[in-house]
């Protein structure tokens, strides 16, 4: 999809609003220095990212997404394993999974897949990046792939229909998402799901936070869906909405901590870019610079962080959180 500023400014999902520049933005990794306008329908309250004619090289090999781990990782590593048991309660109960299949799209690592595994659910993901299919396929064998969707019949060792397909914030980086969803469709048993968690935009995060949002990530995020704008483009694709929730606890805590500590501090994203240790971060400040912003932003962290927890529950009960998981089926 081509993301020129000199194209019609009709909103492509509610086609009936317009798409104006709101503010600019830089992606908070420091993985580029340019500043992509952030257009947003009148309407809808869709979010696109302007500018972008190919996705830059190596995006997904760095900065927020390098894959290679850090001696903390083991620390958090139960953290990370209940991350992943949680998101099993949008698929169902124990008993409603039990030999069903699931296919993720842009499974990363394979963490979800391997969880979903042990509770007797039959696995199959699909994962572009090298580096993180390496550890995927590690976990999971013959199980992933990585292919892209529109080759998956190709997968000899895939089902030709899943009972379940998961985008777990993959949706927002695909170029075109509405034949991304009437593809998945085609694979889905008459009485499938699929579940989609995307960054809210209609959140208090995005609207306080604006280019300093964590969620936000251009040129990565191409798309920014609002809950309206969302059910808006799976309605158009044949889908019905069964439920929304805005219960991701863990991101929406962290990403209002996160941007509010942006809005505050010179540097962006400074605890997460300190502990990966990202090279451009530490070239953009200096390496006295940002290490002072990562002790500080550390330090403020700590302090606001109940605060800031109590007005994540409250977003979360309201509806304006900073994600949201949408679970839709096919209209018959």
């Amino acid at each position: 999809m081509n993301h020129s500023l000199s194209e019609p400014a009709e909103c492509p999902i509610c086609k009936v609003g317009s798409l104006v520049i709101s503010y600019r933005a830089t992606p908070l990794d420091y993985s580029g220095n340019h500043d992509y306008p952030i257009l947003i329908c009148s309407q809808c309250g869709y979010g696109k990212t302007g500018e972008i004619k190919q996705q830059p090289p190596n995006l997904y090999a760095g900065g927020c997404y390098d894959v290679r781990e850090k001696a903390w990782h083991r620390l958090i590593k139960p953290l990370l394993s209940a991350l992943e048991q949680g998101k099993l309660c949008y698929l169902g109960v124990n008993k409603e999974i039990l030999g069903k299949k699931l296919l993720e799209i842009g499974c990363g690592k394979g963490r979800f897949l391997e969880v979903a595994k042990k509770h007797g659910v039959q696995v199959y993901g699909i994962e572009p990046s090298p580096r993180s299919f390496a550890f995927a396929s590690d976990r999971l064998g013959s199980s992933v792939s990585p292919i892209g969707l529109k080759k998956i019949d190709e997968a000899p060792s895939f089902p030709s229909k899943f009972d379940y397909v998961m985008l777990w914030h993959v949706l927002e980086h695909l170029s075109d998402p509405g034949s991304v969803l009437s593809k998945i469709k085609e694979k889905l048993e008459s009485d499938g799901r699929v579940v989609i968690a995307v960054p809210n935009f209609a959140s208090f995060q995005a609207r306080l936070g604006k280019s300093d949002w964590y969620h936000l990530d251009p040129p990565r995020h191409m798309h920014h869906f609002t809950p309206q704008s969302l059910h808006t483009l799976v309605v158009a694709k044949g889908y019905e909405v069964k439920k929304i929730f805005f219960n991701s606890l863990y991101q929406n805590f962290v990403g209002d901590l996160i941007t509010l500590i942006n809005k505050i501090l010179p540097g962006n994203n400074v605890v997460f870019n300190g502990l990966r240790i990202n090279r451009a971060y530490l070239d953009r400040f200096g390496a006295w610079g940002a290490w002072a912003m990562f002790i500080f932003g550390s330090a403020l962290s700590l302090l606001i962080a109940l605060p800031v927890l109590l007005f994540t529950l409250f977003s979360q009960l309201i509806g304006r959180s900073g994600t949201m998981v949408v679970i839709i089926k096919p209209t018959k």
